[in-house]
């Protein structure tokens, strides 16, 4: 059905009600914004110049405004003037029988106190808007609000296609995104006004004059309301219909503007994807129905999930294109269409913790906290210490789980910060001695931690969620990151339940969780450690240790990297891209608060630092006697036993990464097996479903979402 016309709350009773002002304390000028008349004015003035200037400029535009649209007085001819002016039979001219016209009356602007009487003319502006109540302005009377919530400028940076959402990605002051109403219609969009101090809206201002914009309109009856809120699936029925957004304050909504996002268009063909996401959804209901007699059961579950989204900046290189993914269609990796595609993964697995990698810092910014707004989920982002501008997400339900702390690890700088390590990290410099000079220092690698309380059972969970080193050869590299990540997980589960933010430890521990993309075989040590606990110094993958050289042009030997040289490629073109466009110093900054920042910000919760251990005790060589046997170094993370969710309920993931010439699980959830239990997980994909390969028209990664449901077990004894 059609709109009534002013059902937006943009109508004109509420236009010409304020006067909004803009005051930061870091600027010399204000900004004065109105409507009179239809007409918007902004009016950008030293915050010290005296209001006896300031109020004659407000009467010059207001007086511009009311003459608007009014015809222009005309030059009279002289002599048709003095024809005119001739006398008439009966002894009169024209000009004596035509009355004068009437003098308008003359217009008086001043500005108000609380108790109604004219703030002094030599007042600064700063301070009369401050103290002042209204802007009088002839017989009408402007409410003056200083700082009011201000939309700066929106975006839609999404493709609209049925059924996927879209969302409001806003740029505001004073305010959140939340405080404003953005209504999606289908139509023809009304007139804009801009923002309420700003300009988004394309209008022009000067120091002393009008904008010329209009007051935003109601939208013209033939447009139709389709939904109000940030996030908006389109319906079918607006297939090859333009969609547009209103967006306003609702205390202000003469200041709100509209922008268009184009035409609704199908989604992709319905197939393997729905059907394994139906699957899940059934499962979650079976699961949650079955237990809805057992109340304390049924209050016990939540789900995760982890998903590596394909970061753009890996989809656009040559090597992405033309080797990895030469099946993908320039429209399957456009940005824009996967972050539709993408959206409707993350809304409809509707995970409690949802862990992303490779997800950008724009993806994060503009449509993933839109997605899950503040008010409802915590949002915590950890890029990577390189230019890829990319890194991991963590998204966790408010109203399942309170956030009792976030911690961000870096594998080349803790690896020497745990006095744990000390004995590793010694004999790995004995018999790799290229690795710490050489290696390690290139590793990007970040693991964001979280601990969180189960809000319905007052549970300890903590989760930890990474994307592993990607290089092939680089096995042994990646069964040191399996040991920092674990051992990360079960310190932080272990300051928590000391403080009794879980149980005390004699009631019981915390649910530990580890998951990402892992860039680990089943078969390949990292997952051996995980699942097994422990990796022998002489198994296989630790020979890479004595052999693998960083290099950004070739891996080891000289072959050809495979999805290795995407990274290098990608970073590398980046880098490129990023010249003159990012300040050096502030990525510098940030390097620096990852590398040292994070120890002193967190030593106490994290019980040591790279002061814990001194230099003499790092370089003291080893003597042989003291070397383990085989090439690399005995690890584990006993006692500390977890499980694959996947096996838990006896299923194998035959791949998670599905690109050309290559095919892998990749992606791992594993669970501590004395705390939780594993309800049911997100199916798998047979390979004949999604030839030749991810992605594709249908799906927006390389890499498959996988997902689990999981119930707390009673209370065990912690792992101390």
């Amino acid at each position: 059905m059609n709109s009534t016309p002013g059902g937006s709350g943009s109508s004109t009773a509420a236009a010409d009600s304020h006067a909004v002002v803009r005051i930061v304390e870091e600027e010399p000028n204000l900004m004065v914004s109105l409507f009179w008349n239809g007409s918007r004015m902004n009016l950008n003035r030293l915050k010290d110049e005296p209001v006896s200037k300031l109020l004659p400029r407000i009467k010059i535009n207001v007086e511009k405004a009311l003459n608007k649209g009014k015809p222009k007085p005309k030059k009279q001819n002289p002599k048709k003037q003095k024809t005119e002016n001739a006398p008439h039979t009966d002894g009169a001219t024209q000009a004596d029988t035509a009355p004068p016209a009437p003098e308008p009356p003359a217009l008086e602007v001043c500005l108000l106190s609380l108790s109604g009487e004219s703030v002094p003319d030599e007042w600064k502006c700063e301070e009369a808007f401050r103290k002042a109540s209204s802007l009088q302005i002839g017989s009408k009377s402007l409410e003056i609000i200083v700082n009011p919530p201000t939309l700066l400028d929106f975006s839609v940076n999404c493709h609209a296609l049925v059924d996927h959402p879209l969302a409001v990605h806003a740029q505001t002051e004073f305010a959140t995104a939340e405080d404003f109403t953005f209504e999606w219609w289908e139509g023809e969009p009304p007139s804009v006004s801009g923002s309420a101090t700003g300009n988004s809206s394309g209008s022009s201002s000067s120091g002393d004059g009008s904008s010329g914009a209009k007051s935003s309109s109601s939208p013209p009856s033939s447009s139709r309301l389709l939904h109000t809120g940030v996030v908006f699936s389109p319906p079918a029925d607006s297939v090859g219909k333009e969609i547009f957004i209103k967006a306003f304050h609702p205390r202000l909504p003469e200041f709100g503007s509209s922008k268009v996002v184009g035409k609704v268009r199908e989604g992709p063909l319905r197939g393997w994807r729905e059907e394994r996401m139906k699957k899940y959804v059934e499962m979650k209901a079976r699961a949650r129905g079955s237990l809805s007699s057992l109340e304390d059961q049924s209050d016990r579950m939540f789900s995760i999930c982890s998903f590596n989204i394909l970061a753009p900046v890996y989809a656009r290189t040559p090597v992405a294109v033309q080797d990895m993914y030469p099946y993908a269609t320039a429209a399957d990796l456009d940005a824009r269409y996967r972050r539709a595609l993408l959206g409707r993964e993350m809304q409809q697995i509707d995970a409690d913790i949802l862990c992303l990698q490779e997800c950008s810092k724009a993806f994060y910014e503009e449509y993933l906290t839109a997605l899950y707004p503040e008010s409802s989920f915590y949002r915590l982002f950890c890029k990577k210490v390189s230019r890829s501008n990319e890194g991991c997400a963590l998204v966790v339900r408010r109203e399942a789980f309170e956030l009792l702390e976030e911690r961000t690890r870096l594998f080349r700088r803790d690896l020497f910060a745990d006095p744990a390590f000390l004995p590793i990290v010694k004999e790995i410099r004995a018999k790799w001695p290229h690795f710490m000079g050489s290696v390690l220092p290139h590793m990007s690698t970040v693991i964001q931690l979280a601990a969180l309380r189960h809000r319905k059972t007052g549970r300890l969970v903590v989760v930890g969620n990474s994307h592993f080193f990607f290089h092939p050869y680089a096995r042994h590299i990646r069964t040191l990151q399996a040991l920092l990540m674990a051992r990360e997980v079960k310190r932080l589960a272990e300051a928590h339940t000391t403080r009794g933010d879980g149980g005390s430890g004699d009631e019981g521990g915390a649910a530990m969780i580890l998951c990402g993309d892992l860039n680990s075989h089943p078969l390949t040590a990292p997952v051996h450690l995980l699942k097994q606990g422990q990796v022998p110094s002489t198994h296989s993958d630790w020979e890479l240790g004595l052999r693998f050289r960083w290099s950004r042009e070739t891996t080891e030997e000289g072959e050809e990297g495979g999805e290795a040289s995407l990274e290098d490629v990608a970073v590398a073109e980046e880098e490129e891209a990023e010249t003159g466009q990012e300040d050096p110093a502030k990525r510098a900054a940030e390097e620096r608060e990852l590398q040292a920042g994070e120890v002193g910000k967190e030593g106490a919760a994290h019980g040591e630092g790279a002061s814990g251990t001194s230099g003499a005790d790092w370089e003291t060589a080893m003597g042989p006697e003291d070397l383990s046997e085989g090439p690399g170094v005995n690890v584990s993370i006993a006692p500390l036993e977890l499980q694959c969710v996947y096996e838990a309920v006896g299923e194998s993931l035959p791949f998670t990464n599905y690109v050309n010439g290559f095919n892998a699980t990749l992606d791992w959830i594993f669970t501590d097996k004395r705390n939780t239990k594993v309800l049911g997980v997100l199916g798998v994909v047979e390979e004949s479903q999604i030839l030749p390969g991810l992605p594709s028209a249908t799906y927006g990664s390389d890499h498959l979402s996988i997902a689990a449901l999981l119930e707390l077990k009673d209370k065990q004894s912690p792992i101390m």
